[in-house]
């Protein structure tokens, strides 16, 4: 039998049970042959047990990846300068349209979903930051997505310049901010009641007619509505 080892380009080939028995050139040449073929097999086996290990770390760090994008709402996006196209990660995708695409997509796709009240505002805001050759800058502004609608964004870019200072690629980050925005506003809302009910608590029974339209006033102003009032008020 034969009994091959080794590390790297050094080998070790042991012939067991013909240690009395000659051998002859043509059949050590048989033998060199049949070991090199062997390690060959045994090298290849290695690199492929080793590509395999590659390949599922790699698939364990994206898809740890992929849902702490998910779980934070949060992506990114790369301009990509050559075609004027955009090319976005899964939640990136998401944040937009609600849904994935695994392709890049144009310039008026993207601007289909911002926020009619916002296409200046976001476009702008590129535009400025790039003349003014701006290596980072962040804004925020609105999308309208076909199914959840209205979501708060927030977005920061990373610009790199060539030595004449044109742009040569942006990229950066996108976020899901409609919580956030949402719980300031309701923070906000809150504050306004308790300064409201501090004011009226102020005031006293002498002036009944001031406290009777004042937190009228402010009914109308905390519940954002349109209607005006009308009242008589008798002190009799």
């Amino acid at each position: 039998g034969i009994i091959v080892w080794g590390n790297g380009n050094q080998k070790m080939i042991q012939i067991v049970g013909m240690e009395n028995e000659r051998i002859s050139k043509s059949m050590e040449m048989q033998l060199e042959l049949l070991v090199e073929s062997i390690w060959q097999i045994i090298e290849k086996q290695r690199y492929y047990e080793q590509i395999v290990k590659e390949k599922e770390k790699a698939e364990i760090n994206e898809s740890r990846f992929f849902e702490i994008q998910r779980a934070g709402k949060i992506g990114w996006y790369e301009a990509l300068l050559h075609n004027n196209t955009f090319l976005g990660s899964h939640e990136t995708y998401n944040i937009f349209f609600d849904e994935y695409f695994d392709y890049p997509i144009s310039q008026e796709q993207l601007a289909s979903v911002i926020h009619p009240d916002d296409r200046l505002h976001f476009f702008n805001t590129v535009k400025h930051n790039v003349e003014i050759k701006a290596t980072e800058f962040e804004w925020e502004y609105r999308v309208v997505t076909p199914v959840i609608g209205v979501k708060q964004v927030y977005s920061k870019a990373i610009v790199k310049y060539d030595a004449d200072g044109n742009m040569v690629r942006r990229y950066g980050i996108v976020k899901d901010i409609t919580e956030n925005k949402k719980n300031q506003l309701e923070l906000k809302s809150h504050n306004e009641r308790l300064e409201s009910l501090f004011k009226i608590a102020q005031l006293t029974d002498t002036n009944a007619s001031e406290l009777l339209i004042y937190a009228i006033q402010e009914a109308l102003k905390l519940t954002s509505s349109d209607i005006g009032f009308v009242f008589s008020f008798n002190k009799e």
